[in-house]
């Protein structure tokens, strides 16, 4: 140790250092997807090492050449406490699995440049060198092992294929119904939805059971409410005990599987992927893989909220969620059960040409609204509309490729046999009661979503049903429809067309909302929230202002607080209470885990 120490930097030992960091950067973020983040996909491993090593090394080129600007005698410090940064700012949120706050990561960041700084000598360059080599090698064998352990369990036995139809679960990832043809949008946005819809099923008050995306995917796949799977957090992941309808299908001798464009929470880290043999939730490609890298996806944010990046990079749009999907088809044959999550249709609103400036007179508009960078910001006017123009262009993109999907299951002679489901996970704000985006509020644009059955010569065609209903019987629907035995909660939907003069009765639906502490101009930032849609008043149990009455009927905007009017103090209390007795049949979060 008693050598002269460089102070400048050699570009050759500085990559060698880079993608030596970089390698055990990926061993960590693997290990930590293996355990803290749930990823539940064991090849994830070797992926992490090969991106952290590529970022690392193109970062740490990139950092040197900077740092060649620098003075000699700042030169190789500089380097060290720069790859000390990213080692530690890439690392601290995963090893959290928490959003940490800016001051937290300021100071994590701040150490890491500090330890990189003070670590500048010959000898512990050599030492991460000899660690990366061997350590990398010895975790990749440890993984094979895991992955030879993983691949060979399986938790649920598989019978023989049943006679059952093709089933394709379709989730419009934050489309509202209004912005729809069939629900009397007046733009040409869902010319394939508006023609299942007169040859099918049409529910035209379906409402979901929260008002983003995690809660309400766990409700579709289990039919049960927030309050009972308790995945309602951003760190949530869905409880193991609750059993799927993707495990019910599996179980009966389908093919299961899944094909994501939500990389956020519709994903087998969220422990939705349960079921599936096939669950295409990120990687669906190289741009895709590399995008996900911790650090790049970081940066990306970053960029996004400078406003110098409009998009989340590697972005996986409809057309290859459904080049994914055939390409899984046609491997193998038989029946079955396939769930796709469409993310065109969420912010940022940046569909692709021609259907981004498809209802505008401008070839790009939208692309400032942004959920995880801008929660309130003041548009003028016609920003706003701008936004607006871009979501119905994305929703008519989304809508155009379910049609491209459709036309391919009929061209391999499947479509005739397949029950086709489509729904919506949740709707979106766009300036209603102040607010933009979705899982702030329970309003009725962010609850109430499309929901439409179309299986020729098996369901009525042009049926439309008036009936609140909740998606949270999706799930017990398609078991029925199936002829699967019914093994999950939820009322089927199919009992309110083949008896269209019955109308039985039924619950309600609830919507659920956890408190989430975001900005304090969000409703759910004072607590957790609950609401109740009746076919014609919605009552809403909010934290701060108490408990809200709307004719939504005769008041769509929901504008005028009807709680106070004596003339509705019978309703407001049947409503109040049916909302407080469900919520006492929450599941204790303990028990979840």
């Amino acid at each position: 140790m008693g050598q002269t120490e460089s102070k400048q930097v050699n570009f050759s030992h500085a990559l060698a250092v880079s993608a030596s960091v970089g390698a055990l950067y990926g061993v960590a973020e693997g290990l930590l997807d293996l355990t803290v983040q749930h990823y539940h996909a064991a090849w994830i491993f070797p992926l992490a090492i090969v991106t952290g090593t590529l970022c690392f090394l193109l970062g740490g080129s990139l950092l040197a050449a900077l740092c060649r600007l620098l003075p000699a005698g700042w030169q190789a410090r500089m380097f060290a406490a720069g790859l000390g940064f990213a080692l530690v700012y890439g690392l601290a949120p995963l090893a959290s699995r928490q959003r940490l706050s800016h001051p937290v990561l300021f100071a994590l960041t701040a150490l890491g440049a500090l330890l990189g700084a003070v670590s500048n000598r010959s000898w512990f360059s050599a030492a991460v060198v000899r660690v990366a080599k061997y350590g990398s090698v010895a975790a990749l064998a440890a993984w094979s092992i895991v992955l030879v352990f993983t691949g060979s369990r399986t938790s649920h036995p598989r019978r023989s294929p049943t006679a059952g139809p093709n089933v394709l679960l379709v989730i419009l990832d934050t489309v509202r119904a209004d912005h729809l043809g069939s629900y009397g949008y007046r733009r040409p946005t869902s010319p394939v939805l508006d023609r299942l819809a007169a040859h099918g099923v049409l529910f035209e008050t379906a409402i979901s059971p929260s008002s983003w995306t995690l809660p309400a995917h766990a409700s579709l796949l289990t039919g049960t409410y927030p309050h009972t799977h308790r995945t309602d957090r951003v760190e949530s992941e869905l409880p193991r005990q609750l059993p799927t309808v993707a495990e019910a299908f599996f179980q009966r001798g389908y093919r299961t599987a899944a094909f994501s464009g939500n990389r956020y929470f519709f994903t087998r880290r969220t422990g939705m992927g349960r079921g599936y043999q096939s669950f295409g939730d990120f990687f669906l490609g190289f741009a895709d893989a590399i995008a996900q890298e911790r650090l790049i996806a970081g940066l990306n944010h970053r960029l996004m909220a400078a406003g110098l990046v409009e998009d989340v990079w590697g972005r996986p749009w409809a057309d290859q969620i459904n080049r994914s999907l055939l390409r899984w088809l046609d491997r193998s044959a038989g029946p079955f059960f396939v769930t796709v999550n469409y993310f065109d249709a969420h912010d940022p609103y940046v569909p692709p040409a021609p259907w981004r400036g498809r209802f505008s007179s401008k070839p790009r508009p939208g692309g400032r609204l942004s959920i995880g960078t801008n929660h309130l910001p003041h548009l003028a006017p016609e920003e706003l509309q701008d936004e607006l123009d871009a979501y119905d262009g994305a929703i008519a993109y989304a809508d155009h490729q379910l049609g491209q999907l459709l036309d391919e299951l009929e061209r391999r002679g499947l479509l005739a046999n397949t029950l086709v489901v489509v729904t919506a996970d949740h709707g979106e704000l766009f300036g209603e009661h102040g607010l933009v985006n979705h899982a702030n509020a329970l309003w009725l644009p962010v609850i109430h979503v499309p929901l439409l059955f179309w299986w020729p010569g098996h369901l009525p065609a042009g049926l439309r049903i008036a009936t609140p209903v909740s998606t949270t019987d999706v799930a017990a629907t398609l078991l029925h429809l199936a002829g699967l035995p019914a093994g999950l909660p939820g009322e089927p939907l199919d009992a309110l067309w083949e008896k269209p003069g019955s109308r039985p009765e039924r619950p309600l639906p609830l919507s659920e909302l956890a408190q989430l502490k975001i900005v304090p101009e969000f409703p759910d930032w004072w607590g957790p929230l609950v609401s109740v849609v009746s076919p014609q008043l919605q009552y809403i149990e909010d934290p701060r202002r108490g408990p809200l009455l709307f004719d939504w009927k005769a008041d769509p905007g929901e504008l005028h607080n009807l709680s106070g009017n004596p003339a509705y103090a019978t309703a407001l209390e049947q409503l109040q209470r049916l909302a407080q007795t469900r919520a006492r049949t929450a599941m204790p979060r303990a028990a979840l885990q």
